[in-house]
């Protein structure tokens, strides 16, 4: 067996650990592939795993390697929301083991919305739609949230590309409801190296093997790196990797600014089997807490002598101190990215445009940060918007250029082009674009009648609940009869 065949393979501990195999949806750019758990009754719908894509140059010199542990099996990386105001968790992940009187969490997977388990994102993604409408284990207020899961490959090249998790949670109801998230990531490097080491780069810090625990680290990135050096005699897995170091894998923290990430509140460097609550490598621990973790602290990544089994934890929220308060209406955002490379050979990212807050003149046009008008709020810039008959009602279509801390959208509807108007959509389209790039949308509108015309209007819902309007556009089905006039 050759290394390319050999790298290409699943490990064999991940299959004897009883993960399975998962349906799944399967997008990329050239550059990243994600792959998304799409229907129920294994693991989780939303659980996600990432690879480099056949443009990579780690592709290119070695074959396709995970970015995330699992290849197109996700099972080990997955997303937690806990709602401070009812002491509720829902995680996306089924089947932890937890520790004696760690509260139960409930199952994301029993929320999604039928159809919307995996949206398509363009061709490099897809979306999730969970709608929270429950009392909670804790006893308090109900939760009352739409929840949207982005997991996609954005970029069009090598140096401007990542893998973009992004969470968009929408309060529905009618008090407020406080909330953290956990992104908690399991890192592979080749087929020999499972428990990577850890390092925050710029400023650059110590190389870690022993769990850390970083409250609203400064750094921009952290960085993944291969330790299993072949040459050291004790390195059980290390002959699997080589050249070594193999390569590197990375992820935001404060940057890189080209895409604007949402800083963590708290940032750990963890044993993967002590959070997971799942087999690991070489154990089966339950976990301490569905969504809480304490660093014990453990050695997770020192080769063989320790649980060389490391991943990483990120929370917005992790405490109610620090969490995320959502008034009735308002929304929020936070995204994390991943990107792979050679040693030596990491990403350019170009900027985009004027970087509102590094204090330089990124566009030369001699204005910095708060003086540029390139850092004035952003409204969602809408390139089209059209109604036309369909088979069966409706369609409406609409394209963005870009949607800088959109929700989503309704679709208002009257048969009058002053209106009023009323909701046509069941419930909000969830955002699909970025700050930087837009999205394509459809809805079809079948409450209509034949041979009348029908007014619409798009409205844009911002993170903070403000509606922006657009339109109206009109269209029927079959020509419209004439009105009638009393003589």
């Amino acid at each position: 067996m050759n290394r390319t065949t050999l790298r290409l393979l699943l490990p064999a501990f991940f299959l004897a650990a009883g993960f399975g195999i998962c349906h799944g949806s399967t997008a990329g750019n050239g550059t990243y592939v994600v792959n998304v758990v799409n229907s129920g009754g294994g693991v989780g719908i939303g659980v996600y795993t990432a690879t480099t894509d056949i443009f990579h140059p780690i592709t290119l010199a070695y074959g396709p390697q995970n970015v995330l542990f699992g290849g197109n099996a996700p099972s080990s990386s997955w997303s937690t929301i806990h709602s401070f105001t009812s002491g509720t968790s829902y995680t996306q992940r089924r089947g932890q083991l937890l520790a004696g009187g760690a509260p139960a969490p409930l199952l994301l997977e029993d929320f999604a919305v039928p159809g919307q388990e995996a949206v398509p994102v363009g061709t490099s993604g897809f979306q999730t739609h969970y709608s929270i409408m429950n009392q909670g284990s804790g006893g308090g207020p109900n939760d009352s949230l739409d929840v949207f899961q982005t997991v996609q490959a954005v970029g069009t090249n090598f140096n401007d590309s990542a893998v973009e998790l992004k969470t968009q949670i929408f309060n529905v109801g009618t008090h407020d409801t406080v909330v953290g998230i956990r992104y908690f990531l399991d890192f592979q490097i080749g087929g020999g190296e499972d428990g990577p080491a850890f390092q925050l780069e710029s400023p650059k810090g110590p190389v870690e093997v022993v769990e850390q625990s970083l409250p609203v680290p400064a750094a921009l990135s952290f960085e993944m790196l291969d330790n299993n050096d072949p040459n050291d005699p004790i390195c059980q897995f290390g002959s699997f990797n080589s050249p070594f170091p193999f390569f590197k894998i990375a992820g935001s923290v404060r940057g890189p600014s080209r895409f604007l990430p949402t800083a963590p509140t708290l940032l750990q460097f963890v044993t993967w089997p002590l959070v997971s609550g799942l087999p690991g490598k070489s154990v089966f621990n339950p976990a301490q807490d569905a969504f809480l973790y304490s660093p014990a602290p453990t050695d997770a990544a020192s080769c063989v002598t320790s649980f060389d089994d490391s991943g990483v934890n990120y929370f917005w929220g992790d405490a109610q101190v620090d969490a995320i308060t959502l008034a009735p209406g308002r929304g929020v955002k936070v995204s994390a990215f991943l990107f792979a490379f050679l040693p030596g050979q990491p990403p350019s990212f170009p900027p985009v445009g004027e970087i509102c807050n590094d204090g330089i003149d990124n566009d030369g046009d001699g204005l910095i940060d708060g003086q540029d008008p390139d850092c004035a709020p952003l409204l969602v810039t809408l390139a089209s918007f059209d109604a036309m008959p369909a088979r069966r009602g409706i369609s409406l279509t609409w394209t963005t250029a870009s949607e800088p801390d959109n929700a989503g959208f309704l679709v208002l509807r009257s048969t009058a082009p002053d209106g009023p108007f009323a909701q046509a959509t069941p419930f909000l389209i969830p955002a699909r674009g970025t700050d930087v790039s837009g999205a394509s949308y459809s809805f079809e509108d079948r409450a209509v009648t034949r041979k009348r015309v029908y007014y619409y209007k798009l409205v844009d819902i911002d993170l903070n609940g403000t509606r922006t309007g657009h339109g109206p556009v009109a269209a029927s089905i079959g020509e419209p009869k004439p009105e009638r006039h009393r003589r």
